[in-house]
């Protein structure tokens, strides 16, 4: 398309401009190579250093092993710039369609109807030109029967929705069928045509149906992945943070359907598994061998923000707490003298008491008793909500209010949940902090203290 057919030519050479043009021959025929090369190696199967990850089956059968791309730049391209540039741009591109969370190609609502129905059509009417054919084996005739039929479930279900939503778990089910399909019948098949091949390589029309058919019904779950989140964007790189916590930190938003009709444990799950292969393919790509040291994820639009914390008999802490996170809602883990102090720090920082609810300990220094109906109870007010910001203080109260408090935290983690820790930072003296509580002071973001391999996993 750069250059072998002059119908499809992206680049014109130029030849009249080079002389006078700020873009001279080389640079325009670096730019060439580049973008073919970056093209090329964005697919997962093509390594930018050392051998390939993880082959695709059709890929391994053909004998493809292809020469990574930091061995043909050092061929193509004799300034090393070049070099690095066509590598690190290769990378950024891999790790984007890795991803493949955009709606890129839903133009209207209407559009996800259309393309579920579509497929499931399409399955049923290659199901019926491969059931017509008499080469076919009784056990792929079976197999494929089987998962018609649960296809034609997906269609049920996809109607009574309203055509709204799928159902996820059949449409899991269906997508794993299919890979097995490939995996125990298609791929062994078309590897015994190729062991076999003296000459030309021929399939028969039956074993293309059958690539057909599996190819879309692996499909579904991308398609409400994509009717779900309609893109990822970078909010912003720190490079270096104010107190050295969150160096190297991209921050992404994952932009999701506002009126999506999935209900909330199923948005969690894909959501959930969005970030992991974000995670996944950062790494797969080699990005995360720069300056990029983690990713933080944040889902919108929110709904809203929510800070939980314990609280002592300082009011000092929630009270910077409120002034610097300004939350929609509060949750304190406390006792009833710091519960006392509440309307004081509310009517200090201008913020609505009832936005406050709070859970008190009897014994705030060892009421290891009471931690199970608190926790519970808990639970219980706490609306599981993925497009919630939820904020940990991990700082202020007794040592274990503070337990308690990164124990509730690992609960919400439980529920796939993102949480943020911190901890509240007053740099006076104590003398100074009793005789005025009322300062704003410092909320410092703990580090993730996991490694990427940790995250991949």
């Amino acid at each position: 398309m750069l250059e072998d057919d002059d119908r499809f030519r992206l680049f014109d050479e130029k030849t009249e401009l080079f002389e006078t043009d700020l873009c001279n021959k080389d640079t325009w025929d670096n730019i060439k190579t580049a973008v073919k090369l970056v093209t090329r190696y964005h697919r997962e199967y093509m390594p930018i250093t050392g051998k390939p990850g993880k082959l695709k089956d059709i890929v391994k059968m053909l004998s493809m092993e292809p020469e990574p791309l930091d061995k043909v730049v050092v061929a193509s391209f004799a300034d090393e710039n070049w070099q690095k540039l066509t590598i690190m741009a290769a990378r950024w591109l891999k790790f984007i369609d890795g991803t493949d969370v955009q709606s890129d190609r839903t133009v209207e609502p209407n559009y996800f109807k259309t393309r579920v129905l579509r497929t499931i059509t399409e399955i049923e009417a290659l199901a019926v030109e491969l059931q017509s054919n008499t080469e076919i084996s009784p056990f792929i005739r079976n197999e494929v029967s089987d998962l018609v039929s649960e296809v034609s479930k997906l269609r049920a279900s996809f109607e009574a929705s309203g055509y709204k939503s799928m159902n996820r778990d059949l449409a899991i089910l269906i997508s794993n069928k299919a890979s097995e399909l490939e995996k125990n019948t298609l791929y062994p098949m078309i590897r015994k045509r190729i062991d076999e091949c003296l000459g030309t390589i021929t399939m028969p029309n039956w074993l293309k149906l059958l690539s057909k058919i599996s190819f879309k019904a692996v499909q579904f779950p991308h398609f409400e992945k994509h009717n779900m989140v309609n893109y990822v964007y970078p909010r912003f790189f720190m490079e270096k943070s104010l107190f050295g916590n969150t160096d190297g930190t991209l921050r992404l938003s994952i932009n999701i359907e506002r009126e999506s009709k999935n209900d909330m444990n199923s948005l969690i799950k894909i959501i959930d598994g969005v970030k992991k292969d974000i995670v996944k393919e950062f790494v797969r790509a080699g990005l995360n061998q720069f300056a990029i040291k983690t990713i933080k994820m944040e889902v919108t639009p929110l709904t809203e923000k929510i800070l939980l914390t314990p609280l002592g008999t300082s009011p000092g802490v929630l009270y910077t707490l409120i002034k610097r996170l300004n939350p929609d809602r509060v949750i304190v883990i406390t006792s009833q003298a710091g519960k006392d102090n509440i309307p004081e720090i509310c009517m200090k920082a201008g913020f609505d008491i009832e936005k406050i609810s709070t859970y008190l300990f009897n014994d705030p220094f060892t009421g290891f008793e009471e931690v199970q109906d608190i926790m519970r109870r808990m639970s219980s007010d706490f609306p599981v909500d993925i497009r919630s910001r939820i904020t940990v203080n991990l700082a202020g109260g007794t040592s274990f209010l503070q337990y308690v408090t990164g124990e509730f935290a690992e609960v919400l983690e439980s529920k796939m949940l993102d949480v943020t820790r911190v901890f509240a930072v007053d740099r006076r003296g104590i003398d100074a902090q009793k005789k005025e509580p009322y300062v704003v002071g410092d909320v410092v973001e703990l580090p993730e203290s996991k490694s990427w391999a940790d995250k991949e996993e």
